[in-house]
């Protein structure tokens, strides 16, 4: 500090002072983990496409794909409207000829192009239909959506060669078109997962009271107007594109919107049902963004012909009988299962029995006949199939341990089915050597270790503070402050 002579100007100091140098900020550990997260998720996209390629490869390129890539080769030489060209009652317009096109002018035009195209929709397809499980972000923790991101995903990531590779990904279809409508889907869940802005304004009945909770659709951000715009203009994209969109999109979010509507209109009382429909303006802008997609699309598909594109055949819609919808789910259950591989070489109904259980992807069998047992185990194995026949170790790929549950700590217990006796007995002695005082210390473990990982200690120190806080004279320690917590507690009762 310099020293302030009494006229008040402060001397100079005999030695300089040196500039210190400041440390550069580390970089938070949250950060390099998102960092970790992207490089990992592009990666893996990047297999998952290199994966299809070589499954679509295993497959002819047929006339259906011929057509195709004739009709974009001809768009990408000048023939933009198609003129000349008579199609079905689906054109892919806007959607799959603009991506073989784009693919043709990059590579050529040959067969392989077909299989990259192919496997780029049905790439999309898979992490599409695993963000929409996974839901908006908000409405649930992270870790309740794993389950279903990870069923979803083991659904989907593997078609069958044959048929499920013709269908899913070499066939030009309906797999095409749900990539823009999934990705309809995630717009909408997008704006459900963002919270409301400030400020905005609240509609109160008319006795004074707020109006009913609105859901998860209906809590859109104050100014998220935008949202059935963009919602309208993608349905109005993908239905110029495939007409089957108004069925399998149009119609469900109509419909959806509609019963949220009512029911918050018909759950208020009659004086407020005026503000309850004023607070559900969302779910009535995302119907009638649908409907109008409707109208667009016809319209859009009109100044094509007019303008001398292309001619379609459309085909007509009805609903059919009510006494073939068993037959039709049943076909449709059949082909489902035939895409992922499910069906079995056995007798029919237990073929069907395995095909539903290998959606799940294990198989317990308890039986009486030692050779339906050995029989079962053998076609799991050679459709991959996790298998556990009970009390027979030789066929099992697994086994249900003796686990001691104290919170997050979990400790497992198994003899490889040879004694589970002797697991329920060690068991029961580790119950009572790791008692209910380890699941609070294990959790207040895990908090201790995110506020050490973060903090600016070398690795070395960071290791050997985890060690020690995981000794067992750190629980003893924790374990007499909670009692003494527990008894202090106990005497301003009994003072009181």
């Amino acid at each position: 500090m310099a020293a302030v002579p009494r006229s008040g100007t402060p001397e100079k100091s005999a030695a300089p002072s040196r500039p210190v140098r400041e440390r550069p900020p580390a970089v938070p550990a949250v950060v390099r983990r998102r960092l970790l997260a992207t490089v990992a998720a592009t990666a893996g996209v990047v297999l998952l496409f290199v994966a299809y390629l070589q499954v679509s490869r295993t497959y002819a390129v047929n006339s259906d794909s011929a057509n195709i890539m004739l009709m974009s080769w001809d768009m990408l030489h000048g023939n933009v409207l198609l003129h000349g060209w008579y199609l079905s009652d689906v054109s892919f317009y806007p959607t799959e000829l603009p991506q073989y096109a784009m693919l043709e002018g990059l590579l050529g035009l040959h067969a392989d192009t077909a299989h990259i195209a192919a496997a780029m929709t049905y790439t999309l397809a898979v992490i599409f239909a695993v963000l929409l499980a996974r839901g908006p972000r908000g409405r649930a923790p992270g870790r309740a959506a794993w389950p279903r991101m990870a069923l979803t995903g083991g659904l989907m990531i593997a078609p069958q060669l044959g048929v499920g590779a013709f269908v899913l990904l070499l066939s030009v279809g309906h797999i095409g078109t749900a990539v823009p409508l999934m990705l309809t889907w995630l717009v909408i869940d997008a704006a459900a997962a963002r919270p409301c802005l400030p400020g905005g304004p609240t509609v109160l009945s008319p006795s004074g009271e707020a109006p009913p909770p609105r859901t998860p659709l209906a809590n859109p951000p104050a100014r998220a107007w935008f949202v059935p715009v963009i919602v309208g203009l993608l349905l109005t994209w993908v239905l110029v594109a495939d007409p089957l969109v108004l069925v399998v999109g149009i119609v469900p979010l109509v419909a959806v919107c509609g019963m949220r509507v009512l029911r918050a209109v018909l759950s208020a009382r009659p004086p407020d049902r005026g503000a309850a429909l004023q607070a559900s303006w969302y779910e009535v802008s995302l119907a009638a963004a649908a409907i109008l997609a409707y109208g667009l699309a016809d319209l859009v598909n009109r100044l094509l012909s007019a303008s001398g594109g292309f001619i379609l055949h459309p085909l007509g819609y009805q609903l059919a009988p009510l006494h073939t919808w068993p037959k039709h789910a049943w076909v449709t259950g059949e082909g489902l299962l035939a895409l992922f591989g499910r069906v079995f070489g056995l007798s029919y109904v237990l073929g069907r029995a395995l095909s539903v259980v290998s959606l799940v992807g294990i198989a317990v069998v308890a039986t009486a006949s030692p050779a339906l047992n050995e029989s079962i185990y053998r076609e799991a194995q050679r459709r991959g199939v996790l298998c556990n026949v009970v009390d027979v170790p030789e066929y099992c790929d697994f086994y249900y341990p003796a686990v001691v549950r104290r919170g997050d700590l979990q400790i497992a217990i198994s003899t490889s089915g040879q004694s589970p006796s002797l697991a329920q007995r060690l068991r029961q002695q580790l119950e009572r050597q790791f008692g209910p005082a380890y699941a609070p210390w294990v959790a207040e473990l895990g908090a201790t270790r995110k506020l050490v990982l973060a903090s600016d200690l070398d690795s070395q120190r960071k290791r050997e503070l985890l060690h020690s806080l995981a000794s067992r004279e750190a629980f003893e320690a924790a374990s007499a402050e909670q009692s003494t917590k527990r008894f202090s507690k106990n005497d301003r009762r009994v003072t009181a």
